[in-house]
Formats: C-alpha cells, structure tokens, sequence
C-alpha cells in the first residue's frame, strides 16, 4: 500500500488482550508477562490506535499485570467475573475485534493476544475482511 508520494502508507493496528488467559499462561510456565513486547510486536506492524486489555480488574493476582499494562497504555475492559470464575473476555473482545473491522477506516492489522483456540474462528473472520 502507497500514499500519493509512492512512500509506503502505515497501518493501523488494534491490539485486544485477553490478560486472565496470557497472565496465568505466563505465570504456569514462568515466563514474565511483557506487554512492552506486545506493543513493541504491534508498533512494528504500524501506527497503534487500539490497545485494550480485558480482565476482571478486581481480581487481585491481576494488580502487578494492570501496573505494566498502564506503563503501555493500554485501556482496561472491566469485564465481570462469574460465580464459577469465568469471565467474558472472550465474547467482549470478539465483539470489540468485530466493530473495530466494520469500522469506516478500518485498522489493517488486529493483534489478538490469547493462548485460547476459541479465537481461531475471529481470526479467520478477520482475514476475510481483508485484516491481517
């Protein structure tokens, strides 16, 4: 993609984080939860316009992953939690995903950060919106 000069024109990008999943994955496998290197990995796709992490903040094991993500940026879905522990980031972040594809000028790129398979299908949706 160029603009009028023939310079290659930025992308925009949207980064939606499911953070109950990436932070318990991080923590059983003892890798430290960075999302520094998401943005990093987004910003080297183009101009970030979205960074959105979704969670039951009132989940205290949360509070060390709400402090790094706010040093990042990123805006905070509260997101309920259920009697059995559950949340709704899955559905909410689809759906966010979703709006932000139909959007006028929608973002080129949608960064989904989550180690749920239940995402494939969105991803695949996504890529015949013609969004990477």
């Amino acid at each position: 993609m160029s603009d009028a000069n023939g310079a290659a024109a930025q992308l925009d990008v949207a980064v939606f984080v499911d953070v109950d999943n990436i932070w318990i994955a991080c923590r059983e496998d003892n890798i430290p939860f960075q999302p520094g290197f998401i943005q990093d990995l987004a910003r080297s796709e183009g101009r970030v316009i979205i960074s959105r992490a979704y969670a039951d903040w009132s989940e205290g094991y949360l509070h060390q992953a709400k402090l790094r993500l706010q040093e990042e940026a990123f805006e905070f879905a509260q997101l309920p939690g259920a009697s059995n522990g559950k949340n709704t980031a899955d559905i909410q972040l689809a759906v966010d995903a979703l709006e932000a594809a139909l959007l006028p000028n929608p973002p080129g790129v949608i960064v989904l950060v989550s180690g749920d398979r239940d995402f494939v299908p969105l991803a695949n949706k996504l890529r015949r919106y013609r969004i990477r």
